[in-house]
């Protein structure tokens, strides 16, 4: 992610437009590679001397302040070491009041006797920082572990990408169109949906036409930093489809109440790769529990598309799981601390629906809200079909609740 000194925009009217820079010119090209090789090859090296090697080329480009975003991202992509097991401040404090008694008595300055006087002072698990650093827990000294290699093209594609991505942090929604969508395209969009706990409103307006709104940061009340981080990580989930465009709603610090909007002819490329293997930790450990605990029930590996709504305003959800049993299959949706304004939406569309086949599941700090929690607890459907949990649901109440479906 680019921070704020390095995102490049323009302004027009009510419109903002992110700058880009074209992923096919080679004195672009060339830039990249220069800094992508400082750190390939750069692994033991600590990050001061890794600053001075990408200085030297950022400060020698036409553009510095675009360098500058080429070198963040490559120091994204970068593993460092932690400081060693030392309580360094003790240390140099230790060091600092030896030299200052050694130099008072001393006759003469030699600065070799004069360090193997202060080595052979302090404990033996200290006498390598006297010849080497006493100020290794600053960031300065991290030596550089490994580093993910990527194409120069790439970088510059991962470039253009960030300077969009840092607009979702002061988004108050995004609404995305997406056209011709293959369905195996449109379940793996859903699919970062809930990864990053977004929570969007999914809709046909015509045949071949989804559109899907998704609350942004701006809108919500609390951990507002970490959600808008969610949302950027979802842009580039959709950016290689054939035929999108989005639009946003901005706050930015200087400039408020912009829109920005783009399409599939921006030209931005996705650096996501092989999320469907990807499972996390806490999804595959609820499958193998509930394997183990539910003898009725079994998970359902390809979780289908539900209608939900009136006549009219049919929205399309995609559960966090399905379950079966014999020819009967239940659904089930997670509402996290961030999905105040779709839970309340869900739970308007189940008093309509007493007999939708979905279990609700709400996350314990969206109903501290004295009224938001009286709302939730007093809903029919809730009562029966509905459970609290704390950052994931258990397997024991999912399972008690299934056989109210039975």
């Amino acid at each position: 992610m680019l921070t704020k000194d390095l995102v490049k925009f323009s302004r027009r009217k009510d419109r903002i437009h992110p700058h880009s820079i074209k992923t096919d010119q080679q004195g672009l090209l060339d830039l990249a590679q220069d800094l992508l090789n400082i750190y390939q090859f750069g692994e033991g090296k600590n990050r001061q001397e890794l600053e001075e090697e990408s200085s030297i080329i950022i400060n020698g480009f036409s553009t510095p302040l675009m360098a500058r975003g080429l070198n963040r991202l490559c120091l994204d992509r970068c593993e460092f070491t932690q400081c060693l097991e030392v309580d360094f401040a003790s240390a140099r404090e230790q060091v600092f009041d030896l030299s200052a008694k050694f130099l008072k008595e001393a006759d003469k300055y030699d600065f070799e006797g004069f360090r193997d006087q202060i080595e052979s002072q302090v404990a033996n698990e200290l006498q390598e920082l006297v010849h080497e650093d006493l100020y290794g827990d600053l960031p300065h000294s991290d030596l550089l572990l490994k580093f993910k290699a990527m194409r120069p093209v790439d970088l510059l594609h991962r470039y253009n990408l960030a300077q969009v991505q840092y607009h979702m942090l002061f988004a108050g929604d995004l609404a995305l169109t997406l056209k011709k969508v293959e369905a195996a395209e449109l379940r793996k969009i859903f699919k970062y949906l809930k990864f990053f706990r977004l929570l969007a409103r999914i809709e046909s307006p015509q045949k071949g036409t989804l559109k899907i709104t998704i609350d942004g940061p701006i809108s919500l009340f609390e951990n507002t930093r970490k959600y808008g981080l969610q949302l950027a990580n979802f842009i580039p989930a959709f950016v290689d489809c054939a035929n999108w465009q989005f639009e946003a709603k901005v706050d930015l610090p200087r400039f408020k109440n912009k829109v920005l909007k783009l399409t599939h002819r921006a030209g931005l490329k996705s650096h996501y790769k092989n999320f469907s293997a990807f499972v996390p930790e806490e999804i595959r450990l609820f499958h193998k529990t509930f394997a183990d605990k539910a003898k009725d029930w079994q998970i359902v590996g390809d979780t289908p598309f539900v209608e939900m709504g009136e006549e009219g305003k049919q929205e399309l959800i995609f559960p966090d799981l399905s379950f079966a049993k014999d020819a009967k299959t239940v659904h089930m949706e997670l509402f996290h601390r961030w999905h105040a304004g779709a839970l309340r939406r869900r739970l308007d569309q189940l008093y309509t629906k007493p007999n939708c086949q979905l279990l609700i599941g709400i996350d314990r700090s969206l109903v501290r809200a004295s009224t938001f929690k009286e709302e939730v607890e007093s809903h029919p459907y809730f009562a029966k079909h509905g459970f609290l949990f704390n950052d994931f649901p258990s397997v024991t109440r999912v399972n008690s609740l299934l056989k109210s479906f039975s």
